[in-house]
């Protein structure tokens, strides 16, 4: 319901339908404060969002919550690295980590971890995380591919085959066309010079908060049209 009120335009309203959630367990409380940094970073104030991301991780350290925690880390560390706190961001990719090496996690979270990782340059451990995932891959599961070809391609692309990654990306977004897959060919196209490519997949995903407020690629949503600019800035 605080979604639809963000995406109605009425944040004022979706705030006060989450202040009513941290007066529940501790369950609820965490999904209440990550709510709120959520709606923190969509406006633009990181440092709250941090702060509330922060306490929503704390709440959610409990036996059997070993992926909420990795999510709330996750979120934590996109918002430090968007403040440009890159050792505190590494820090939280890490103890995400070390959670994955304790609980079970689907492909699809191991994708997330797997790109957060790749992102804040800890490949070794993406390594890790896509290994584990191509083991957890149901053979008629095309989700399940698409997201082994995406962290592939990830992998591809921080390694300086651009080419390579292109055609996974591509392969990956064929079957999973959402705006996380959309960002990362986007920078794959980037890196091979198709900038009118990138700059389209930028706008189509930025243009629909829809798509992407709330969700675990909220971070790349947020930044789409700033990086479809930079891109515009190398095709002046």
């Amino acid at each position: 319901y605080g979604r639809a009120l963000i995406l109605a335009g009425r944040p004022t309203d979706a705030r006060q339908v989450f202040d009513t959630i941290l007066k529940g367990d501790p369950d609820q409380r965490a999904q209440g404060e990550r709510s709120i940094a959520l709606l923190k970073m969509y406006q633009g104030t990181y440092g709250e969002a941090i702060e509330r991301f922060r306490k929503a991780t704390l709440l959610s350290q409990a036996p059997r919550r070993e992926l909420t925690e990795a999510r709330n880390r996750m979120f934590l560390a996109s918002a430090q690295q968007e403040k440009g706190w890159r050792d505190s961001a590494a820090a939280e990719l890490r103890a995400a980590h070390a959670l994955f090496r304790k609980a079970y996690f689907e492909p699809q979270f191991l994708l997330y971890l797997g790109k957060a990782l790749v992102l804040g340059q800890q490949l070794p451990l993406a390594v890790e995380v896509r290994d584990t995932l191509a083991k957890r891959v149901q053979p008629n599961n095309v989700k399940d591919r698409a997201f082994l070809m995406v962290l592939s391609g990830e992998l591809a692309l921080a390694r300086g085959r651009a080419d390579s990654a292109v055609g996974l990306l591509r392969a990956a977004y064929a079957h999973e066309e959402t705006p996380y897959v959309a960002e990362s060919l986007a920078r794959a196209l980037v890196a091979v010079g198709d900038f009118a490519g990138a700059t389209r997949l930028y706008e189509a995903f930025g243009a629909n908060a829809e798509l992407w407020y709330g969700m675990r690629w909220q971070e790349f949503g947020t930044r789409a049209f700033y990086a479809a600019a930079r891109v515009y800035e190398r095709l002046s």
